[in-house]
């Protein structure tokens, strides 16, 4: 009955519209992670492949192909044109699951940024890890309700339009409160993070801390205001659009958290081939190379950067993130 009314009260061509134009945005933001990955592949294999297994290359990994299975369990609902009320729900459920999993894994990377940047400060640590486990423990639990809750329409165009999610007030409150939680807690690290940057690195800019920043605040900008856009589309868009925006959000967490550590590998192989540079220039020429290279004249202890170009560590593969003392010790869990 609750289907037919709905039906009935609205053109079953516009319904169709709808969840077509859905289908392209949830397709499209799987083609971009596709896209992605190709045009990273080769820094991946060079910056990531070679280190050993630590726990940042295993949060690397994890969120980078875990992105996958999330597109492969949204492709399914999108295109299960002969699908059931129930084989829909099944398949939303897993989307739902699989998009908290993998956005899970990408925030544990940005935590760690930030643990950084604030010189593994031990209160900090413990700070970020409460921080971490409360909000996606609610998250999980505001998933698991709306999902559960979640319901479809009949279909009266079996093979043509199916899937049409009838979003209760139950579901749409626990979505409401999982975004929200969301652009809360973004707001709080980022907070944090500039806290942290103006205090101590506004006399020193460091090109490893120039990324973290900068990569930090785009990934803020960016997925709180797609978080901000998932919470319009709720209260506002017809049913169809229900979910129109969470693969989006899911891909760009993967994006931009597996970006942020390729750029900081990628900065520090250029960093120490350029101490290499030093190094094998005679004496005489090493000072026109450093005023070159623009090296500045202090290190900073907290970034672990030498920036007379002098590394303490013997490889540039010996830790993940490279010879950055910090860096290592912190992106390959010893700290």
């Amino acid at each position: 009955m609750a289907s037919t009314a709905f039906f009935n009260a609205v053109n079953i061509g516009e319904v169709y519209l709808q969840k077509r134009t859905a289908y392209s945005v949830q397709v499209a933001s799987t083609t971009l992670l596709a896209i992605d990955w190709l045009a990273t592949l080769d820094l991946e294999v060079n910056y990531v492949w070679p280190g050993s297994w630590n726990m940042i290359k295993i949060l690397f990994v994890c969120a980078r192909y875990s992105a996958f299975f999330h597109g492969a369990f949204i492709l399914r609902y999108v295109f299960a044109f002969e699908g059931t009320q129930q084989a829909c729900h099944i398949w939303l459920g897993l989307v739902g699951m699989s998009t908290l999993v993998s956005t899970t894994f990408a925030e544990a990377i940005l935590f760690i940024r930030v643990y950084a940047m604030a010189g593994r400060n031990r209160g900090m640590r413990i700070y970020l890890v409460v921080h971490y486990v409360v909000v996606h423990l609610a998250q999980l639990i505001l998933m698991s309700l709306a999902v559960k809750n979640l319901a479809f329409h009949q279909s009266p165009l079996p093979g043509k339009l199916s899937c049409v999610p009838n979003v209760s007030k139950i579901t749409g409150v626990c979505l409401l409160a999982f975004f929200g939680i969301y652009v809360i807690s973004e707001i709080i690290i980022v907070i944090i993070m500039c806290f942290v940057g103006f205090q101590k690195f506004r006399h020193n800019k460091s090109d490893l801390f120039t990324i973290l920043f900068r990569d930090g605040l785009i990934y803020f900008a960016a997925l709180t205001g797609i978080a901000i856009g998932n919470i319009i589309v709720i209260l506002g868009a017809p049913k169809p659009y229900t979910l129109l925006l969470v693969e989006l959000q899911a891909v760009l967490h993967t994006i931009l958290s597996t970006r942020m550590v390729l750029h900081i590998r990628e900065t520090d192989q250029r960093l120490h081939e350029q101490e290499q540079q030093i190094t094998a220039a005679r004496p005489g020429e090493q000072i026109g190379l450093r005023k070159m290279l623009a090296s500045p004249a202090k290190p900073h202890p907290d970034l672990g950067i030498h920036t007379d170009m002098t590394w303490k560590a013997a490889s540039p593969q010996s830790t993940y993130l490279g010879n950055n003392t910090v860096y290592s010790n912190v992106y390959d869990g010893r700290s």
